[in-house]
C-alpha cells in the first residue's frame, strides 16, 4: 500500500493532546514550559490552550476555532497566521480521530520530549557561555538546571497516598475489554500491561484467536495491530474480513452450532442448517463506512514472510505507525512470537529474549500484547497443559495470562473447541475448561460458550475421539 507522509511532528502531536483531553493537561501541567516548543505557531496556541485551561479548567476541543477567530488579529507573523490556519483546519476535518485512548502513554511521550527539549537548551546556554570563556556562566548554567520530572516522582507513600491507592483499585482506565459470555466471564478483562499467551498445537485455531482478540479491541473503540509472520497477506485479508461479515467466499450450506438449554441449568449443542450466498463485495466501501460512522476502534493488519521479521523490525513497524498516520496501539497482537527471527546461535536463548521483550512492550506501551507458543510433541494427542509449552518453559515467567485451546477430531467435526485458563495474572494456575462454539467456514471462531461441565454432549460421551 503507497503510504503518503504526513506532518506528525512531535509538537503538532502534543499540541493536538492539548487541545483535545483535558486529563493530558492536567497531567502535563507542571512538566509544560512553553518555551519547550521551537515553532513559533506551537507556542501561540499552546498559550491560548493553557489561557482557557486556567480560566474553564478544561481542554478547549473545537472552542479552539472560536479563540482563534477572536486572536488572529494579534498575530503579527504573516506566516504563523498561515501555519495556525491550516493547523486547525487540518483538526477540525481529524477531530474524531485525534481521541487518546492511552492516555498514560502519551504523557510519557511528552515528557521524554519535553527532557529532551530542556537539555538542548540547557547545552545551547553552556555552549555560548564555553564560546566566551565565560566558565563561571557555564557553571550556573548547571547549577540553575531544573530537572524536567512530576512532581510526585515515583515513589508511592502506603500510609499516606490514599488518592493513589484508590487510582490503583479503579480499574477503568486499565481494563480494555474481554471476550463476551462465560470464556470472558472465566478469563477476566484484558488490561493495559497484560502480556497474553495462547497455547496450542497446530492446526487448533491459534491464528483464528488472535485475529479474534484483535478484532474484539477495534469493535470496542480501542486501536489494534495485528503482525502476521506465518501468512500471506491476501490469505489475512481475506480471513479478517470474512470474521467481521461473518460470510464464506463461495455460496454452501454451512451446520452452526449452537446451546439448546435443558433442565437444570444444562445445555446441549445443536446443529442448525444455514444456506449463505457468496461473500457480496459490491457493498465493501459502505460496510467500511458504516465501521468508520459506529465510532469503532481502528485495526491495522502488518505482514511479514515468515522467518524474515526481527524484533527490532516489528519495532520499527510500531515507530512508522506512529509517526507517520498518529497510530498508537492499544492491542499489540504478534502471530506469532516463536517464529520471530533471533540474532543468537541457540534458539532456545533467542525465544526467551523474545518474550521478555514483548512482555516489556506491554509495561512501557501501556498496552495488551498478545501471542501464541506451540505445545510441545507430546501434547499433540492430548489436551495442553502448562508443562507442555515448547522448547523454553520461561515463557510462562513473563505471560500474565495463558489459555489452552483443545480440540479433538469429533469436536472439531461439530464446531466444538474447548478452551483451558492455564495461568492467571495473580499467578493462580488452573482452570474449568469452557466449551466454545465456533464455525470457521464464515470466519467465525467464537459464536457462544458454556462450562464443559454444563453440556450434556460431554455427559453422554458424543465428543469421544475414538482416533486418539
Amino acid at each position: 500500500m503507497k503510504r503518503t507522509r504526513i506532518d506528525m511532528s512531535e509538537e503538532k502531536h502534543i499540541l493536538i493532546c492539548m487541545i483535545t483531553n483535558s486529563n493530558y493537561l492536567g497531567q502535563i501541567k507542571e512538566l509544560f514550559k512553553t518555551t519547550y516548543f521551537e515553532s513559533t505557531y506551537a507556542k501561540i496556541v499552546s498559550g491560548w490552550v493553557w489561557e482557557y485551561y486556567d480560566r474553564v479548567g478544561q481542554a478547549p476541543g473545537k472552542d479552539i476555532q472560536d479563540i482563534y477567530i477572536r486572536k488572529k488579529h494579534d498575530i503579527d507573523n504573516e506566516d504563523d497566521y498561515d501555519l495556525i490556519a491550516e493547523f486547525l483546519n487540518g483538526l477540525n476535518e481529524h477531530y474524531q480521530n485525534a481521541k487518546i485512548n492511552n492516555l498514560d502513554y502519551e504523557v510519557q511521550k511528552a515528557e521524554q520530549f519535553f527532557k529532551l527539549r530542556s537539555m538542548e537548551q540547557l547545552a545551547d546556554k553552556i555552549n555560548k557561555a564555553v564560546s566566551t570563556k565565560d566558565a563561571a556562566k557555564a557553571e550556573r548554567c548547571v547549577s540553575d538546571y531544573k530537572r524536567v520530572e512530576k512532581p510526585t516522582g515515583s515513589g508511592i507513600d502506603l500510609f499516606n497516598d490514599s488518592s493513589e491507592i484508590k487510582k490503583a483499585f479503579d480499574f477503568h482506565e486499565e481494563r480494555l475489554f474481554r471476550y463476551p459470555g462465560v470464556l470472558g466471564e472465566a478469563l477476566g478483562h484484558f488490561c493495559r500491561g497484560d502480556f497474553f499467551g495462547i497455547l496450542a498445537p497446530v492446526k487448533r485455531g491459534k491464528t483464528f484467536h488472535l485475529w479474534e482478540i484483535a478484532k474484539l479491541a477495534s469493535l470496542q473503540g480501542l486501536n489494534s495491530v495485528f503482525f502476521s509472520l506465518e501468512m500471506s497477506q491476501n490469505q489475512m485479508v481475506r480471513r479478517a474480513w470474512q470474521s467481521y461479515v461473518a460470510q464464506p467466499y463461495k455460496a454452501c450450506t454451512l451446520n452452526i452450532p449452537k446451546f439448546e438449554e435443558e433442565d437444570e441449568g444444562k445445555y446441549r449443542i445443536v446443529q442448525t442448517e444455514k444456506k449463505f450466498k457468496k461473500l457480496n463485495l459490491d457493498d465493501l466501501e459502505k460496510r467500511q463506512a458504516m465501521y468508520r460512522i459506529q465510532g469503532q476502534g481502528a485495526i491495522r493488519l502488518e505482514t511479514f514472510s515468515a522467518g524474515q521479521a526481527d524484533i527490532n523490525t516489528l519495532e520499527t513497524s510500531l515507530a512508522n505507525l506512529e509517526y507517520y498516520d498518529n497510530f498508537v496501539p492499544d492491542v499489540i497482537v504478534i502471530d506469532y512470537a516463536d517464529i520471530i527471527k533471533g540474532s543468537r546461535n541457540d534458539y532456545r536463548h533467542n525465544l526467551n529474549d523474545i518474550w521478555v521483550r514483548l512482555r516489556g512492550w506491554a509495561q512501557e506501551k501501556n498496552c495488551l500484547v498478545v501471542t501464541a507458543s506451540q505445545t510441545s510433541k507430546k501434547a499433540f494427542d492430548r489436551d495442553a497443559k502448562l508443562d507442555h509449552v515448547a522448547e523454553d518453559m520461561r515463557k510462562l515467567a513473563t505471560v500474565t495470562k495463558m489459555m489452552a485451546l483443545n480440540q479433538n477430531a469429533a469436536e472439531k467435526e461439530a464446531g466444538v473447541l474447548r478452551i483451558e485458563p492455564l495461568l492467571y495474572r495473580d499467578g493462580n494456575v488452573g482452570g474449568k475448561q469452557i466449551c466454545v462454539l465456533e464455525q470457521r467456514g464464515i470466519g467465525r471462531i467464537y459464536l457462544d460458550s458454556r462450562y464443559k461441565d454444563d453440556v450434556v454432549n460431554y455427559e453422554e460421551n458424543e465428543f469421544d475421539d475414538k482416533e486418539n
